[in-house]
This record gives C-alpha cells, sequence and structure tokens, in this order.
C-alpha cells in the first residue's frame, strides 16, 4: 500500500520489489516445490498487488483512463457539473477516499481468504525442525 502511489507498474512494484523479499525471507526453508510458505506469500502478494493497484489513481496506468472516463460519463448523466464548480468530479484524493476503506478490508481478508485455498505446510516443517531438534539433544 506504501509503494502504489509512488510505483505506477504492478510489474514493476511486485517482481521487483516484493518478490526479492519473499525470495530471500524463505529461501533457507523452501527447498522443494511443494504448497509452502514461499507459495502461499507469494499468492498473497500477487493479489495485494492488485488490490492496491486499485486503490490509487497512480498505482496503475488503467486508472486515469478510467478516471477521465468516469469523469465524463458522469457529468453527462448529471448535467455541467465541471461548470458549475460543485466539486462532484472525481480527482486522485477522492479515488483514495472511496477506496480506502472497500481496500483495507480486502488486504485484510486476502492472507485467510489464501490461507482457506492453499495452507502453506510451514506448521508442519517447523515442527519437524523442533522434532529433530530434541531427537539430537536426548529429550522426548
Amino acid at each position: 500500500v506504501i509503494l502504489a502511489p509512488m510505483i505506477p507498474s504492478v510489474t514493476a512494484r511486485t517482481g521487483s520489489i516484493i518478490f526479492p523479499l519473499i525470495v530471500g525471507t524463505v529461501q533457507d526453508r523452501d527447498r522443494d516445490g511443494s504448497r509452502n510458505i514461499a507459495s502461499f506469500l507469494t499468492l498473497c502478494a500477487f493479489q495485494a498487488s492488485s488490490i492496491s493497484s486499485a486503490m490509487f489513481v497512480t498505482a496503475m496506468a488503467g486508472n486515469p483512463i478510467v478516471q477521465s472516463f468516469a469523469n465524463e460519463h458522469f457529468a453527462r448523466a448529471v448535467g455541467t457539473m465541471r461548470d458549475a464548480g460543485n466539486g462532484n468530479e472525481i480527482n486522485a484524493l477522492n479515488w483514495m477516499l472511496g477506496a480506502l476503506v472497500p481496500g483495507m478490508i480486502c488486504l485484510l481478508l486476502v492472507p485467510l481468504i489464501v490461507y482457506s485455498v492453499h495452507p502453506p505446510l510451514y506448521q508442519d516443517a517447523w515442527l519437524a525442525d523442533n522434532a529433530k531438534r530434541r531427537a539430537c539433544e536426548g529429550r522426548p
């Protein structure tokens, strides 16, 4: 959410900044291609980047096009609002304020939904590591 207004490309934001952080975080833990914490984090990051791209006008290249389209058609439907100057035009601040609450709710729900659809096997690996460590120390 912090990077979205400043980096207008989802590919640049996710592929150049977020994905290397995920890889660096889990590279020692997950070496196989199974359902692990890396796949869980990658799915969460993908969904979160899509949501954050919709929250800000500057976060995606298509958003200014949608903004101008909405302003043009909204003005036609209601009348000449721009001439009246009553402030019903969609600008970057209105866009952000309108998308803030639904976007934050969606960002909070993403990990729960991804966890229910694609749970990581991180817990099993952690338990196995602890059991192995206890066995090496001679504890039950």
